[in-house]
């Protein structure tokens, strides 16, 4: 049940935070909800992530609803093999979060890169904390793109051990496809 929960909690956070970004050409707080808006609707996809508790690849399929509460936070409903999860986030360019394979109890989620014209949306949120399994203190760089005239999306998550040379490494990588 815990690589359950390890699992759902890594795919919200990686569904969850490629919500958020950095502006170019307006400010930072508009791009974000720009984004976000980008986002709503119900998608179906598939997620390729690396479950470090196990030390095995996954792919799975999943389905994520995605709708707006209120004008400052985003609901995510998803369905996978993996069971049945909800979780709220709100539409800002720095807000606080809970990975449950970090040490602390919350880390500090920061959108470094924002851009939303009419055919695209691209974000890239970073945040850091001690991965609870090695101990090492980790940077992790979530970055999505969505073709909104096709309704697809594209997103991966990276992660760098702090203080070391070794390259980041890919942990996690979906696409889904906007059904509605």
């Amino acid at each position: 049940m815990e690589i359950r929960k390890i699992t759902a909690g890594l795919i919200l956070s990686t569904l969850t935070t490629f919500s958020w970004g950095d502006g170019h050409g307006h400010n930072l707080e508009d791009c974000v909800k720009d984004f976000a808006d980008a986002q709503v609707g119900n998608w179906e996809g598939n997620f390729r992530f690396w479950n470090q508790a196990v030390n095995q690849v996954v792919d799975m399929e999943f389905k994520n609803s995605i709708t707006k509460t209120g004008e400052d936070k985003l609901k995510f409903a998803m369905t996978s093999s993996m069971g049945n999860a909800t979780t709220e986030q709100p539409i800002a360019s720095e807000w606080s979060g809970s990975p449950n394979w970090i040490k602390e109890s919350s880390t500090t989620y920061k959108v470094t890169s924002c851009n939303v014209t009419d055919e695209r949306a691209f974000s890239e949120v970073v945040w850091q904390g001690t991965n609870a399994m090695s101990g090492d203190n980790i940077e992790t760089t979530e970055q999505v793109t969505i073709n909104i005239a096709a309704g697809t999306l594209v997103g991966s998550s990276r992660t760098k051990v702090l203080g070391s040379d070794a390259p980041a490494f890919i942990w996690g990588f979906n696409t889904a496809t906007k059904t509605n």
